[in-house]
């Protein structure tokens, strides 16, 4: 099976996908595993049936030239890995209420299991907006000695829930957008400086 992972706006290399046949998160001893090419496409050396999913933190974004701080999930036999297939996994909604939250994010009519924003122009720019926003909160859990994997989740279950509560399309106001980042990022932070203080006025 091939797939590629794609963190953001562009595809990263490197990184190490897996077979988590057990749908537990981690890289079991057993499991398939492969590493992405300079495509950031990648071949098990045989058919996987379970959850796809990334180890947090390897390979690098051919944008940013950094390692995704997040793990990515997808459903069994989908044809990418990324924050969106992340996002459906986490969030638990059915086909019909996500597509719902993927409307109001300016995605409407994408199939998460092969969208490939490198190759959609249309919508490029949104999902690279939508994806940084997670990618940033993790990166700012991680700088304040926090879990970004914990983080990344945290976020993407937040803004599924904050997009799904709201009315309208999340980039249709200033004010829509502002709600959205600062859930994100609540949502986030929580998750990934659980135990810390660091939170303790904005909780």
């Amino acid at each position: 099976m091939c797939s590629s992972d794609l963190p953001v706006d562009d595809l990263v290399v490197g990184a190490t996908e897996f077979c988590d046949d057990n749908g537990n998160g981690a890289l079991d001893s057993g499991e398939l595993s492969a590493v992405t090419d300079s495509l950031g496409a990648y071949a098990f050396s045989a058919a996987c049936s379970g959850r796809l999913a990334s180890v947090a933190g390897t390979g690098y974004d051919l944008t940013t030239l950094k390692a995704p701080p997040g793990q990515f999930i997808a459903a069994a036999g989908s044809a990418v890995v990324s924050p969106f297939t992340t996002m459906k996994v986490v969030s638990g909604l059915s086909d019909a209420e996500f597509q719902s939250v993927l409307e109001r994010m300016g995605l409407s009519g994408i199939d998460v299991a092969t969208f490939d924003p490198t190759k959609d122009s249309a919508r490029a720019t949104t999902a690279a907006a939508i994806a940084k926003i997670l990618v940033d909160i993790a990166e700012l859990s991680a700088d304040t000695g926090g879990n970004p994997a914990a983080a990344f989740r945290g976020a993407v279950a937040a803004l599924a829930d904050q997009v799904r509560s709201s009315s309208a399309s999340v980039f249709a106001s200033d004010s829509g957008l502002q709600a959205l980042v600062q859930a994100v990022a609540l949502g986030g932070l929580r998750e990934g400086n659980k135990g810390r203080d660091t939170l303790d006025e904005t909780s």
